[in-house]
């Protein structure tokens, strides 16, 4: 096969060239693509670990971006982990067995940052002592799914933070 492919290649002179470009294609756009995925993480990424927030979900009011994709874009590119201490997740935990839950089994539920909710779910008011618990968040839902608390924006009913652990 090797012969074969030698033979052809030094009959035409040409396709010496057609082989280089190519490869030099391929290598640059493999190269270009793991660069760019380590410099920005997707809201994917950040999802692996399940405890994810939004800066702009949990600072900004959601009427903040005048289209519903630009709020889940806004959502997404402010995404950084939820760094909460065990005693908070024990807080939270304790707040929310007392307040009203919405419970998910989570099927129908996407579970990533930015992601919509659909108008089917039910999802319960998030108590103004998480809120203060989180340092955000007032104003928003919440619906558990498993262990996992997961917060929406109340208005444009995007997810905007993923919080694992609070059974």
């Amino acid at each position: 096969m090797a012969r074969l492919m030698n033979d052809n290649l030094a009959r035409r002179p040409g396709l010496w060239v057609v082989v280089l470009v190519a490869s030099v294609i391929v290598a640059g756009s493999t190269a270009y693509y793991r660069w760019s995925a380590a410099q920005n993480p997707t809201p994917s990424q950040y999802s692996l670990d399940r405890n994810v927030e939004s800066a702009a979900g949990k600072n900004a009011a959601s009427s903040d971006s005048r289209t519903e994709a630009g709020r889940a874009q806004n959502i997404e590119q402010t995404a950084k982990p939820a760094n909460l201490t065990p005693e908070q997740k024990r807080q939270l935990h304790d707040v929310l067995a007392r307040a009203p839950q919405a419970r998910r089994s989570g099927d129908d539920l996407p579970l990533t940052l930015g992601a919509a909710v659909p108008q089917q779910v039910a999802l319960a008011d998030l108590p103004t002592d998480a809120s203060d618990i989180l340092h955000g968040y007032s104003g928003d839902k919440y619906v558990m799914v498993g262990d996992q608390l997961v917060i929406v924006d109340a208005q444009a009913r995007r997810v905007v933070a993923l919080i694992q652990g609070i059974s």
